[in-house]
């Protein structure tokens, strides 16, 4: 059978993005390398709490505007509508640039209290100040962001995140290296916003005009202020076990868990952040030429390669958590180990709450999600409320791994209001039974042989074992071939004929 033209692009996106989320989340971690290195721990603490400031204030700031960038302007494209998509992409700007500059005067205006609040200490106030100019610049790339997103440039938008990430560190690091220490860091986050955002306005001048009148402002803020509220709840989910495991658990502990966040992120952040970020504009344009039903066939779709792709990372992270600590962080953090599977495996059930996400904020339906993820926060804060105290850095990673079980079980409750949902439960449930199976062989070998330089041995192994059970399971057709087939790049074509073989 024929791959849906619709599908393939969605799915090529969402490897060009997973690909440019790794990236990133790679280029990242090498800075934080080096920038450990090159400050004091007093400036790390500061560093954090710049960190935490900065993505709350740009978080109100963007006022939930790349959410409906991702929706609106992929709607009126497929209605073949490209004035209103044109109006609404001028008049998303317009807000963005007017909310950072609101946003980064509170911040400046705020300082102290944020210096004196998150350090103990006036002393940092300077670099708060000066860190305000970071909203400024990062508002409206995260709003452009979306707007790439909502016109279907999936690899022009990951080579601007790849792109704005070196220019990060090009400005960040000589500056480190001649002894700016946080203002080098600072330097670094204002000339990504304004790098990307350039670069992302000039991209959709191919899609949308600018010289259009505006939109109007009062559906585009409807639709996404509660967004925002998600998005500021969301914020609030990120924190509050590490917030928690501050006050309860001791500081070697706090660090061994900061390892478990940022090994997860590959995860959350590099591949789940990244496919969602193709399935909302995707899902839009489906809306917009066919109505519900057409969302409800996306949903099924989604499903089931949400089932084959995210199944093995997250289960196969967890077989592998030994080894990517100690490369992470070394030795010394292994109590991170068993965190990292919890978390690891229970983000799975994260992962088919992102194509349901994806379906209610294309229904319109933002007031939904907003309150999923309210009640799942609120989950996580109980749990770990009563988890920490006596498990300590596990029971912070059980409390956000019930985060993550509540969005998707209460939002299969609230989805079911809006939309005949359909689940492709026969590849989901296939897709975990492989998954489960490739872990036996990846762990007899670290217990014959633990070491980081056999990762990609296991990696092998595993991705081997998962493959020959889905074809004893018969679960990949033709079909998911072909599509496997249009998505990866010449360059990865070689892994097609094996595939084949396989599955013919």
């Amino acid at each position: 059978m024929e791959p849906d033209s619709g599908a393939v692009k969605t799915a090529r996106g969402s490897v060009e993005l997973v690909a440019q989320g790794i990236a990133n989340i790679f280029l990242g971690l090498i800075f934080f390398i080096f920038l450990a290195r090159m400050i004091s721990k007093d400036e790390m603490g500061v560093y954090a709490a710049l960190t935490m400031s900065y993505s709350l204030f740009q978080i109100i700031g963007s006022l939930g505007l790349n959410v409906a960038a991702a929706r609106f302007v992929p709607k009126f494209l497929a209605e073949g509508n490209r004035r209103d998509a044109s109006a609404v992409a001028r008049s998303l700007i317009e807000i963005s640039v007017a909310s950072g500059i609101a946003l980064t005067f509170i911040f400046y205006i705020s300082a102290p209290l944020l210096s004196f609040g998150l350090t103990k200490s006036l002393e940092h106030l300077e670099i708060f100040q000066v860190c305000s100019l970071v909203v400024l610049a990062v508002v409206p790339m995260i709003v452009l962001d979306g707007l790439l997103q909502g016109v279907q440039e999936f690899g022009r938008l990951a080579i601007v995140r790849i792109l704005g990430q070196i220019l990060k560190i090009a400005v960040s690091f000589p500056l480190l290296l001649v002894g700016h220490g946080l203002y080098a860091v600072v330097a670094g986050w204002i000339a990504l916003g304004i790098g990307a955002s350039l670069l992302s306005f000039f991209l959709l001048r191919r899609h949308v005009s600018f010289r259009v009148n505006g939109y109007r402002y009062s559906p585009v803020l409807k639709f996404s202020l509660p967004m925002l509220g998600s998005s500021l709840v969301t914020f609030a989910s990120g924190w509050v076990d590490m917030f928690l495991a501050m006050l309860y658990a001791s500081l070697p502990e706090v660090g061994a868990y900061n390892v478990t966040i940022m090994a997860s992120t590959l995860l959350t952040g590099g591949i789940l952040q990244s496919i969602n970020s193709t399935l909302l504009p995707a899902m839009s344009q489906s809306y917009g030429a066919g109505g519900l039903a057409t969302v409800e066939n996306a949903l099924y779709k989604s499903s089931r390669y949400m089932a084959l792709v995210y199944s093995p990372a997250a289960i196969g992270l967890a077989s592998v958590a030994t080894p990517a600590v100690y490369l992470m962080a070394g030795e010394v953090y292994q109590e991170a180990v068993l965190p990292l599977a919890i978390l690891a495996v229970g983000s799975l059930a994260f992962g088919f709450f992102t194509p349901l996400s994806a379906a209610l904020a294309t229904a319109g339906e933002t007031v939904r999600v907003f309150r999923i993820t309210l009640i799942a926060v609120v989950v996580d804060v109980l749990a770990s409320i009563l988890l920490i105290p006596n498990l300590s850095i596990v029971g912070a990673a059980l409390g956000r791994a019930l985060l993550f079980s509540t969005s998707f079980v209460y939002g299969l409750f609230e989805i079911k209001r809006v939309l005949k949902t359909r689940f492709d439960v026969e590849a989901a449930w296939k897709a975990i039974l492989a998954s489960i199976v490739m872990t036996f062989p990846v762990v007899a070998i670290q217990l014959w042989k633990a070491s980081v330089l056999l990762i990609p041995v296991y990696l092998a192994v595993g991705a081997g074992v998962y493959a020959i059970t889905l074809k004893i399971l018969r679960l990949v057709d033709s079909t998911d071939i072909l599509i496997a087939e249009r998505i990866l790049p010449k360059s990865l074509s070689f892994i097609m004929k094996p595939l084949r073989k396989l599955f013919a």
